[in-house]
């Protein structure tokens, strides 16, 4: 039996503008206020996989050189100056790259529909 949080109203009273998300339903909100603190919970994470990999599939459709120059400096964290070593070009050269990667990516999900959906919360 799931645990039952204690809330600083009383679910059994409308007034308090409770709406019974407490009583066993089993919805995303229920799932998150559960969770531990950092913890994402299992539900949240099988409803964003879809969003992941139309990321994911925008990411490996850029060009070589702005995938490599994202990956590095977005993904990874690392260093520009390192990034351009590797490229074997400039530290603003990869900042340049880094930047027209977003816009690429922005411009390839923007008019997606699941994420259109998960960005403004309805269909």
């Amino acid at each position: 039996m799931a645990r039952r949080r204690e809330l600083p109203f009383a679910p059994d009273r409308p007034e308090d503008g409770w709406h019974g998300l407490w009583d066993g339903e089993s919805t995303a909100i229920a799932a998150l206020m559960s969770a531990p603190p950092h913890v994402e919970p299992r539900s949240s994470q099988e409803e964003l996989l879809p969003l992941r990999e139309l990321i994911v599939d925008a990411i490996d459709a850029l060009p070589d050189r702005h995938r490599i120059a994202f990956d590095a400096c977005v993904i990874e964290r690392k260093p520009m100056r390192e990034t351009a070593k590797e490229l074997g070009c400039t530290k603003s050269t990869v900042h340049r790259l880094k930047d027209e990667a977003v816009l690429l990516l922005r411009a390839a999900l923007t008019d997606n529909p699941a994420i259109k959906t998960y960005l403004t919360g309805g269909p």
